[in-house]
């Protein structure tokens, strides 16, 4: 009897995405990607529909405030995702500025909607920009640390 003795051949893994994952890996990765899509989307159709209230409250024609309406829904998932989808490039005071300056100019504009002057509006906008901005940055901080 002759024993054969035969080296493995290298196997290859193809890239590096195709190795098996663990069970739940596949579900957070959907998780994720539905998070892309359906966060901004509920922001904006949270801040359309209550821009197009603000609007026809203010005495606009119902035509009118559902377009200014949509149009803010459009911008709000429109700076929703893009903001989602750069986060993860960005450094940590950048995140943190990004979603200050967001939250400032959407509640600005709302607050410019509702009857307040231009000025009162921006200082409305950027006191709770800057707040927002502080809070991000605490949590992107505190998170990073626990990691």
């Amino acid at each position: 009897m002759t024993q054969t003795h035969t080296h493995p051949q290298p196997r290859s893994h193809g890239p590096r995405h195709a190795r098996p994952r663990k069970p739940g890996a596949t579900a957070r990765y959907v998780e994720h990607h539905t998070y892309a899509w359906s966060v901004p989307l509920v922001l904006g159709l949270i801040f359309g529909a209550y821009v197009g209230f603000l609007e026809h409250d203010g005495g606009s024609s119902a035509g009118k405030s559902a377009i200014v309406g949509l149009i803010g829904m459009a911008v709000c998932i429109g700076v929703c995702f893009l903001i989602g989808r750069a986060q993860s490039s960005m450094i940590t005071e950048a995140k943190a500025l990004a979603y200050g300056v967001a939250f400032g100019c959407a509640f600005g504009f709302l607050y410019a909607l509702s009857g307040a002057t231009v000025f009162k509006s921006a200082m409305m906008g950027l006191l709770l920009g800057v707040i927002m901005g502080v809070c991000a940055l605490y949590v992107f901080r505190t998170r990073l640390r626990s990691r």
